[in-house]
């Protein structure tokens, strides 16, 4: 669990959410959350809490990854509440955050070879750019046997 002043820096987090970053407290204390997310889940962040100052939202939950000082990604399953004062200006962001990382990992691996699932090839395959596969085309190679 984590306390966030309006601007997004850290002001209390409990010892699960120092375990999940990797961090003591005193690391963590004055951190601005966006230092710790990976950068491809930053503008979406942004959005979310847009949306919330904007009063559009009042809470978010979601996926979003950290990621630790060892460099480490560690997905999580954020919930994230705005909390106002009775005239409703901004007082802080309290976020509770689950470790979900080897829940993903199960969901796209078989289970015996932990080879990549059917599900989890085809979003590897699109992120290929055509044509880049080397080597020679499946029937090309059949011909040679």
């Amino acid at each position: 669990m984590a306390l966030c002043n309006p601007d997004g820096r850290l002001v209390r987090v409990n010892g699960a959410m120092c375990a999940l970053l990797g961090r003591t407290a005193d690391e963590l204390l004055g951190t601005r959350d966006q230092e710790l997310t990976h950068e491809d889940d930053r503008a979406g962040d942004l959005d979310v809490a847009d949306r919330i100052l904007r009063g559009e939202l009042d809470s978010w939950q979601g996926e979003k990854r950290y990621v630790r000082p060892d460099g480490e990604i560690v997905w999580v399953m954020a919930s994230v509440t705005f909390v106002r004062d009775e005239h409703g200006r901004p007082l802080s962001w309290v976020g509770q955050f689950h470790d979900i990382t080897e829940l993903r990992r199960l969901a796209s691996r078989d289970p015996l070879t932990d080879a990549l699932n059917r599900r989890a090839f085809d979003v590897e395959l699109a992120r290929c750019p055509a044509g880049a596969a080397s080597g020679p085309s499946p029937r090309r190679a059949a011909g040679r046997r």
